[in-house]
């Protein structure tokens, strides 16, 4: 057991006992899991075998279930032979309490780290920020384990030692949290609706609550990263360029949306000032989108879609999509306006003949795919005629090729442009579904106060571009001629 370990500056009790010949003296530590033995003088004429033997028997009577007998057997003898003073020797052990485990939080939801954002190539990202972290309804935000009671232990002397119970922490739900109990006493946290989770911690104590709002008190730049957001949010600033936001809900924006960025909402979106695009981009300027309503002051060279109506001031060459209804409160000069129900403005294009295109009656998002799947059919039936031509080829001029070569190639090239040929039939339905689609009659009018010559209008499946002004009319497609024809509009 090597040298003899120092007496335990923990001993809480010490006796001697008296053994014939010399004294062993006991000590305990503070919990009474651990004995100790000093011996300090060997008797001279006390032999090595008799001395471990009295010792021994001392001390499997004072423990007789706990007593360390690797001790007793191995390292006693040897103390013994060599006649030297020890102390501290353990020679019986108990078992410690286990105390109880304090009530534990897991959060589910990860914390954000304020962190920006590390590429896989190691390049930092300072447009990317972990500032803000957001769940939806129904997530669960945090699980709260409860305490444990611990396992008892056992003194040297068998007294049993009681554990100390862990302690509980208590969760206190706030604003849009609700909690459930789950398997084995975890009470689980969800989150009410989706927002914003704002987390307080004390000792044993947590505070959560959902605020369904985030409020930004500034522009999103540098300073707050890119905004992905499960609910609603409040820019009290811009959104500079080449930034974005994402939320889930409704979105205000009380400054401008800058040229390159790029906003997506869930719900509807206000903008206090305008919305504006890089002017050389046209329609590949990044997407202003809103799930819902877009209500702004002005757009200029950006590409704005709504599911729902867009509300204007006016805009200038912009790129207007909406699946319900466009109104402008004043000018829509240049660019190309396409709504599915009306459109609305208070003169459409100006004096200097810009190219103003405005479209009624046609979805947009009808439109979209349409245009992609003829890009797609193109590209497929320009692969079909590369595989024939290079089937043809093989059937009349493939005697180079051995016959079983020749026959597996041209079996291969068939069995492709069969495929391909199949596929082409499919996305040929699916274009004739999606031209129906367009051509279903709807009651789609465009209106001004004042109508621009040069000005082109679509209504459905009918065209036509102004060669004179028009003052307060209503353009709408006669049926079932397919021609514009105006009537007075009256504001």
């Amino acid at each position: 057991m090597g040298e003899p370990r120092p007496w335990p500056g923990t001993a809480s009790t010490c006796e001697e006992t008296p053994v014939p010949g010399f004294r062993l003296e006991f000590s305990l530590n503070r919990d009474r899991t651990e004995a100790y033995l000093a011996v300090g003088a060997w008797p001279a004429g006390l032999d090595t075998t008799t001395a471990v033997a009295l010792i021994r028997q001392a001390v499997l009577i004072k423990f007789p279930t706990r007593a360390c007998l690797p001790f007793l057997s191995d390292e006693l003898p040897r103390l013994a032979q060599a006649k030297r003073p020890f102390h501290g020797q353990i020679v019986a052990r108990g078992l410690p309490a286990d105390h109880g485990r304090d009530g534990q939080v897991e959060f589910l939801v990860r914390r954000p780290s304020r962190e920006f954002l590390v590429k896989p190539d190691g390049a930092m990202d300072f447009k990317t920020r972990d500032l803000f972290r957001s769940v939806g309804p129904g997530e669960t935000i945090l699980e709260l384990h409860p305490p444990t009671a611990g396992t008892p232990g056992v003194t040297v002397l068998d007294e049993p030692i009681p554990p100390r119970p862990g302690r509980p922490v208590r969760l206190l739900p706030g604003l849009n949290v609700v909690t459930e109990d789950g398997p084995g006493g975890v009470t689980v946290a969800r989150s009410a609706c989706a927002g914003q989770i704002h987390v307080e911690e004390k000792p044993f104590q947590v505070r959560v609550r959902v605020t369904p709002v985030l409020t930004v008190n500034g522009d999103v730049s540098f300073q707050t990263g890119n905004i992905n957001f499960k609910g609603s949010a409040i820019i009290h600033g811009s959104v500079l360029t080449d930034f974005s936001v994402t939320v889930t809900g409704n979105l205000t924006v009380y400054g401008v949306i800058e040229p390159g960025a790029k906003v997506t909402a869930g719900g509807d979106l206000v903008v206090e000032k305008g919305i504006l695009g890089h002017p050389h981009l046209g329609a590949q300027n990044p997407e202003v989108k809103a799930f819902g309503n877009i209500r702004a002051l002005y757009v200029e060279n950006a590409r704005v879609t709504a599911e729902g109506d867009i509300f204007l001031r006016a805009a200038m060459n912009a790129w207007l999509s909406a699946n319900g209804s466009i109104r402008i409160e004043k000018a829509l000069v240049g660019g190309h306006t396409i709504a599915l129900h009306s459109i609305v403005a208070g003169e459409i294009g100006n004096p200097s003949g810009a190219v103003t295109e405005v479209s009624a009656g046609v979805s947009h998002s009808v439109r979209t795919r349409l245009d992609l799947l003829l890009k797609i059919l193109a590209d497929l039936k320009r692969q079909a005629a590369e595989v024939d031509k290079n089937l043809i080829f093989v059937q009349s001029k493939g005697g180079r090729l051995e016959a079983g070569q020749r026959e597996q190639l041209a079996a291969s090239l068939a069995r492709k442009s069969e495929s391909l040929a199949d596929q082409i039939l499919r996305l040929e339905i699916k274009k004739a579904d999606l031209a129906l689609a367009l051509l279903e009659e709807t009651q789609a009018t465009i209106s001004a106060r004042r109508f621009h010559s040069g000005t082109t209008l679509l209504i459905r499946s009918s065209r036509q571009r102004l060669e004179v002004e028009h003052v307060a009319v209503t353009f709408y497609q006669k049926m079932p001629e397919e021609v514009l024809e105006f009537r007075p509009y009256r504001p």
